[in-house]
């Protein structure tokens, strides 16, 4: 496979050659890699990074557990054309492939693996999606056991529990889909055909990872023209899978993209159905406003609400 025809001019694009020789293991402030394009016997097709994007899972807090970094390994390719993809996963050229995508060896992959672990940072596999990758899913998750004896997480649209089954010895936590209460409302916002059993694979995704002690992390993206009564389906469908201890659910405000026809919702409505949504629940509820500054919010099963912040602190 060649280079991928790339129309990106995105400030993370990596555009230069830095220093190849930094062995596995060492902690420095730069990424090893080969120049892009240049080929390799095994290629991973990725949107464009110089060095992860990392993030925090504010939702480990609702397991009393501390927030972690996660370094961002986003594939290039999806299977859904979400309107509002934040990557731009809406953009695509042949066989799915976004059109920023560009090639990284596995070199290049496996340096930027340990120079992430190195920092304290889990891998998170992303994208796109990455069950569009499975054998290159496979491959990191392996590598981070043989090597580090870690695990990794999966942010996944809720599409492959197929994907999700092969992958999960080795998953710590999992981000999961869950975009629309109905068939026809998840086609609407994922930009595809309804299918009779989407919202029915995303719960089995979801089920698959929590009945075997994996932690999930739900999200479903909150628009201006959400009703709570979607919101109430979709809490009542979680409420219903085995290893439901195991689930947290998050909120997320739709900020608006550009070309994007989708309205933004009101942050203070959405904060009123998550308060009443968790009252009928028998897992955690979140809140995500935006990704920076004292975003994210946690209702628990006691319905008490904390404040969490970028650092991951809980705040009173």
């Amino acid at each position: 496979m060649g280079t991928i025809e790339n129309n990106y001019s995105g400030g993370n694009q990596y555009d230069k050659r830095v220093d190849p020789t930094v062995e596995r293991g060492a902690v420095t402030d730069e990424i090893p890699t080969r120049l892009l394009g240049e080929r390799a016997s095994e290629s991973f097709v990725m949107l464009p990074f110089r060095r992860p994007e990392v993030r925090k899972a504010h939702f480990l807090e609702a397991f009393d557990r501390s927030t972690e970094d996660m370094a961002i390994l986003s594939f290039g390719k999806c299977n859904l054309a979400c309107p509002y993809c934040k990557r731009d996963g809406q953009f695509k050229g042949e066989g799915n492939t976004i059109i920023k995508a560009q090639e990284y060896d596995w070199d290049f992959v496996k340096s930027t693996i340990d120079y992430s672990l190195n920092k304290g940072r889990r891998i998170r596999l992303s994208g796109g999606d990455p069950c569009m990758f499975p054998k290159e899913s496979q491959k990191v998750a392996e590598y981070v056991r043989d090597t580090y004896d870690q695990k990794i997480s999966v942010a996944h649209n809720g599409s492959s529990p197929s994907f999700l089954k092969k992958l999960l010895p080795n998953l710590e936590y999992a981000a999961i889909d869950i975009k629309g209460g109905s068939p026809e409302e998840l086609a609407y916002r994922a930009g595809t055909r309804a299918m009779d059993r989407s919202v029915d694979r995303a719960l089995e995704c979801i089920e698959l990872c929590a009945s075997n002690g994996v932690l999930v992390d739900v999200r479903t993206c909150v628009f201006g023209d959400t009703s709570y009564d979607e919101l109430e389906r979709i809490r009542d469908r979680i409420s219903g899978v085995d290893g439901v201890e195991n689930v947290f659910w998050t909120l997320r405000k739709y900020n608006e993209i550009e070309d994007c026809e989708f309205v933004p919702g009101d942050p203070d409505k959405i904060r009123s159905y998550a308060e009443s949504l968790a009252a009928g629940a028998n897992f955690g509820i979140g809140f995500r406003d935006k990704w920076t500054g004292t975003a994210f919010q946690i209702w628990d099963k006691r319905q008490v609400t904390d404040h969490v912040g970028t650092e991951g602190k809980i705040l009173q």
